[in-house]
């Protein structure tokens, strides 16, 4: 949801919020303290790094990002909280399937919240 709101609308949220988020993860999600805070930041640093190359962005283009992104803060969860032999890789892979083909719901519920927004 978060990078949907990121890739709909830039200026929906401050420039702290993936601090504030992904410490709110970090809690929720029993990862190790800073890991979301880090990783959600990165995710935003590149999106601003692309935004910078790119003119414009069309709906394939933001969901190949959200899937980088998504995709990125999954394993790099998997690689610091859990030890290297477990066998948790298909389920980690099915998590990153499911997150990606769940982007369209997921910006297509960000667009219709924001349906009434008007720019002071």
């Amino acid at each position: 949801m978060l990078l949907a709101w990121r890739l709909i609308r830039a200026d929906a949220l401050p420039i702290w919020a993936p601090l504030a988020l992904g410490l709110f993860d970090d809690l929720v999600s029993g990862q190790p303290l800073g890991l979301g805070i880090a990783t959600w930041t990165i995710c935003f640093f590149m999106i601003d790094m692309i935004d910078e190359r790119l003119m414009f962005r069309d709906f394939w283009q933001n969901w190949l990002i959200a899937a980088g992104g998504t995709a990125f803060y999954l394993v790099v969860g998997r690689l610091t909280a859990v030890r290297f032999g477990a066998p948790v890789d298909t389920v980690l892979l099915l998590q990153v399937l499911a997150s990606i083909m769940l982007f369209p719901v997921i910006s297509l519920l960000c667009a219709w919240l924001d349906r009434d927004y008007e720019p002071a």
